[in-house]
């Protein structure tokens, strides 16, 4: 009688542990395989984000270059998308010819072949998240100027758009005379930025 109870309890025991065991191999497996799937999402979400930072790079360089390659007088706002897939990001100017694109755990670099001056006191920040929407290039005396928030700008005559509305000037141009000949006309911020012969008044 001993013996059989004592056999059954032993068989009880050993299909406890056994269980036990099952259960805790279980675990293991289903806390490896969600650690799997956590890493490969995680990867993913890397990709994917280094993928949005360069398109936004691509589209930063593709219109500094072509604000680099034109004439004197060359005036465009540089759009960029509101937020990269529904995270904001910013957009900072380094060393005139160093920008940095970044979201609060990813950065890509994007170094320019050229530099890049910024005017009227504009921060080096050129975008940040949907505070700073407006930066405008323009290309003036050979230099590749960005302006970052125009609210509030004086209108001074320097060959550049100082509020953002895409004109130049505007409103505090001389009107300047060719003296050997009055007839001929020509606007511009003083005689320096006319060929010789001009004489300038107040507009």
């Amino acid at each position: 009688m001993n013996k059989k109870y004592s056999r059954t309890n032993k068989r009880k025991a050993q299909s406890s542990l056994e269980f036990l065991l099952l259960v805790g191999f279980m675990v293991l497996v289903f806390s490896s395989f969600f650690i799997i799937i956590e890493n490969r999402l995680s990867i993913e979400k890397q990709i994917n984000r280094q993928k949005d930072l360069q398109e936004v790079s691509s589209l930063i360089e593709s219109e500094l270059l072509v604000a680099h390659s034109v004439r004197d007088g060359f005036v465009r706002p540089l759009e960029l998308p509101n937020t990269l897939n529904g995270e904001s990001y910013n957009v900072y100017l380094f060393d005139s010819d160093e920008i940095v694109i970044n979201t609060s755990d990813y950065e890509h670099i994007l170094f320019l072949p050229f530099q890049i001056h910024l005017f009227n006191g504009s921060n080096k920040t050129i975008y940040q998240g949907e505070i700073l929407k407006k930066s405008i290039l323009q290309k003036q005396n050979g230099n590749l100027y960005i302006q970052v928030g125009c609210a509030s700008k004086e209108l001074i005559c320097d060959g550049l758009d100082n509020n953002c509305n895409n004109l130049i000037d505007e409103g505090v141009l001389k009107i300047c005379n060719l003296t050997s000949n009055p007839s001929v006309k020509a606007l511009a911020c003083s005689e320096n930025d006319l060929p010789y012969g001009y004489n300038c008044s107040s507009s």
